[in-house]
């Protein structure tokens, strides 16, 4: 009973630091704003310093910003000393060219988020300190962007799904 009571508490602290800071973009590319989810180190109740990097963290279709709460998010940012931003892209693609409402998804991330991250939580400026990570369908748009101008350094990782037929 007491092992199960200690776990049900780790679970509990596990849970209360899994969701990230909510942030609306709203952005005229867009019908509706922007959702993101934004992970900061934990700082020991001091100010987060400023210029840290910057991770973007897109989804796989049918996935959503929330997805990356199964993982130690503020672990990794303060590990790495870096701010991770998930952002929610429904079942789209964060490609311009994929959505059929006329919404332009790659131009809000490339614009209207980074610019509203530099204002809220002065993130660096610097394009080496800037990164996409993807998986699935968010590897794909993460691939894109790299090669793009999403102000993302080079060294992005896409994360794109395969499964090969098992026929």
């Amino acid at each position: 009973m007491r092992r199960l009571l200690l776990i049900a508490t780790a679970s509990l602290t596990c849970l209360a630091q899994t969701a990230g800071i909510p942030l609306e973009v709203p952005w005229p590319a867009l019908k509706a704003p922007l959702h993101c989810e934004v992970f900061l180190p934990r700082t020991a109740g001091k100010d987060v310093p400023k210029g840290l990097p910057v991770v973007l963290l897109l989804h796989g279709g049918g996935g959503h910003a929330t997805d990356f709460r199964t993982l130690d998010m503020v672990g990794l940012a303060t590990l790495h000393r870096v701010i991770l931003v998930a952002p929610e892209g429904g079942s789209t693609s964060f490609l311009d060219a994929a959505t059929d409402a006329g919404d332009r998804p790659a131009q809000a991330l490339r614009e209207g988020l980074l610019l509203a991250l530099e204002r809220r939580f002065d993130i660096s400026r610097e394009r080496k300190d800037r990164a996409i990570l993807g998986l699935s369908l968010g590897g794909f748009a993460a691939l894109h962007g790299a090669s793009n101008p999403f102000r993302a350094s080079p060294a992005s990782l896409p994360l794109p799904g395969y499964w090969p037929s098992s026929a």
